[in-house]
């Protein structure tokens, strides 16, 4: 399993975990944007435990979901790495859509 090629794999990558509220919320936020995201389950025993532990060295964070865009972690659905990253605060600042249409180029 390769962590680049999946981050790298579409425009938005968003991780998620079967059953998780905030995973369910963040896709809905992107799509209602209509931008597309590819999303990627990590609740499988051995794919999914592989993944996770990848994305914890990357990032540092267990919490899901896992956003990235143009292979860059933006956070999880109200957080991120940076005060003004999470997918809600990003698309209310336009953010998101900025960053999202910078990877199309």
């Amino acid at each position: 399993m390769d962590l680049q090629s999946l981050i790298t794999s579409d425009s938005v990558v968003v991780f998620t975990l079967q059953g998780c509220k905030a995973c369910k919320q963040a896709v809905k936020e992107i799509k209602q944007e209509d931008i597309h995201c590819k999303v990627v389950d990590c609740s499988g025993k051995k794919y999914g435990e592989q993944i996770r532990e990848a994305l914890s060295e990357a990032t540092g964070q267990t919490n899901f979901p896992s956003v990235w865009i143009g292979g860059k972690y933006v956070g999880s659905l109200e957080e991120g790495p940076e005060s003004w990253m999470g997918v809600v605060p990003m698309i209310n600042s336009g953010k998101f859509q900025q960053l999202v249409a910078s990877t199309r180029r």
